[in-house]
């Protein structure tokens, strides 16, 4: 003879409340018992707030990682980076006559007595470098995290016209190895190159 629990159903009074509490049957006996014990509220059966959900949370840590598994994201992204850069500063250079470093920084000469010190502070061009690289990552990640597959980090693009990804990753190298030479020809002259 199978025997019948008493399990509470939800809206149920608590036991000495005035509504009866209704006898589950067998088959929802065996449910109740198979549900885990730490979701269940022991005092009145209910599902208790904030229940373990488990990893879901951490999926899209390990979705965007997952991207960096091998190097092609990050040599994809540096080279985006460099590609804006290198024609910020070449523009601003033509334009302005200021070296890259100028473009970033601003180099005061503090002299006190014999002491001798060179302070330098960021200027907008430093923050339109940072804001580059924030917006260039954001816009390369967001493709991935929209479950494209050839996403253009981890999976080589699809061609679009006369755009073709060898194309992107030759000027991309090209412009890393320009902007840092660009850099370090500078420091050698102290003036603008170009």
């Amino acid at each position: 003879r199978a025997a019948r629990l008493a399990v509470p159903r939800a809206g149920a009074a608590p036991e000495g409340g005035d509504a009866p509490v209704s006898v589950a049957e067998p088959a929802e006996a065996e449910e109740a018992a198979a549900a885990p014990k730490d979701i269940l509220d022991p005092a009145d059966g209910t599902v208790q707030y904030a229940a373990p959900q488990g990893d879901a949370g951490t999926e899209l840590v390990s979705n965007l990682f997952s991207l960096f598994k091998d190097g092609r994201a990050s040599e994809t992204i540096n080279g985006r980076c460099a590609q804006m850069g290198f024609t910020v500063a070449a523009y601003l250079e033509l334009t302005t006559d200021k070296s890259v470093r100028e473009q970033l920084f601003i180099t005061r000469e503090i002299s006190r007595g014999i002491i001798q010190k060179t302070i330098n502070y960021p200027q907008a061009g430093f923050f339109l470098a940072l804001a580059t690289v924030v917006l260039v990552t954001a816009g390369s990640i967001a493709p991935a995290f929209n479950g494209k597959e050839k996403n253009g980090l981890n999976e080589t693009p699809e061609d679009f016209g006369p755009f073709r990804a060898e194309a992107e990753l030759t000027n991309s190298r090209a412009a890393m190895v320009g902007l840092a030479a660009l850099w370090a020809i500078e420091g050698f002259t102290g003036s603008a190159l170009l």
